[in-house]
């Protein structure tokens, strides 16, 4: 980026950047006056497909080396580490746990928290009623297939989709009950679930059990259900903004929020008893 100034209090990636150390790295330009600083992140699968177009198209090489110079394993070797590097990012852009942790847990500083509460992800807002009750016949699905299954099931069974079903999971009361939402909605808000702490994933065999939590929230025992929504989920749900309209909104979010500093520091150095 090479930006090297004190003053930056936010970063915006328009698109995916190819790898963790990237994204750290440029990231890492916010807050540097130890002041409060964001960084956000837009993308989608277009972005990655676009890094993997360019990580497998041919590299020209610099003037003087000729193709029998080049090592053709060890262009294979770099294309394949890229593609890894590329799915890291991906994976720690599309988490829903604390992003803060993500990042300190790839560099393996041992000091990583659970929660920041600081992150986008630590910080849930509140939902409306339609998707409480999503949530909610989420939970429902889980408790009445008897906490024995894992992620693909219940998706299936809640969406309906019989033929991919063993028997004991075609006639329950939410079987069908979300047909109306796409498989990726459904396995996005289980991560919602699964981040706020409602739902836990069992480690052996990765099946979907609630917690106490999770049964309060099933019972109405819990009034304001507050809970991330996730950014990949149906029409229904999407931001009608478009990246630019996006990216312009916050623009005058910032430029509001710099005039609002300015009038602070200008005050500070204004004294009303003076006449000055």
């Amino acid at each position: 980026m090479g930006i090297d100034r004190p003053d930056v209090d936010a970063v915006v990636h328009y698109a995916i950047p190819g790898s963790v150390e990237a994204y750290y790295q440029e990231i890492g330009r916010a807050g540097r006056d130890g002041r409060p600083a964001t960084a956000t992140l837009l993308w989608d699968y277009g972005d990655v497909a676009t890094r993997q177009f360019l990580i497998d198209s041919p590299r020209r090489e610099k003037p003087g080396r000729t193709q029998h110079a080049i090592d053709e394993e060890e262009v294979a070797k770099r294309k394949a580490l890229e593609h890894a590097k590329l799915q890291r990012m991906i994976e720690y852009a599309d988490t829903p746990e604390c992003l803060r942790a993500a990042i300190l847990r790839y560099f393996g500083d041992p000091a990583a928290r659970d929660r920041c509460d600081a992150c986008g992800n630590c910080r849930p807002g509140a939902i409306d009623a339609y998707e409480c009750g999503l949530v909610r016949t989420i939970l429902s699905g889980i408790r009445y297939a008897g906490e024995r299954y894992g992620r693909h099931r219940i998706t299936a069974m809640l969406k309906g989709d019989i033929p991919n079903l063993p028997q004991a999971l075609t006639m329950l009361s939410t079987t069908g009950s979300l047909e109306h939402e796409t498989a990726e909605a459904i396995s996005a808000w289980i991560d919602a679930a699964v981040a706020a702490g409602l739902i836990v994933v069992t480690k052996e065999y990765r099946t979907l059990k609630l917690t106490e939590q999770g049964w309060d929230v099933l019972h109405r025992r819990v009034k304001d259900l507050q809970i991330r929504r996730p950014t990949r989920t149906p029409a229904r749900f999407r931001s009608t903004q478009t990246r630019g309209e996006l990216l312009r909104e916050m623009r005058d979010e910032l430029m509001l929020h710099d005039r609002r500093a300015w009038r602070a520091r200008f005050a500070d150095r204004f004294d009303p008893t003076s006449g000055t």
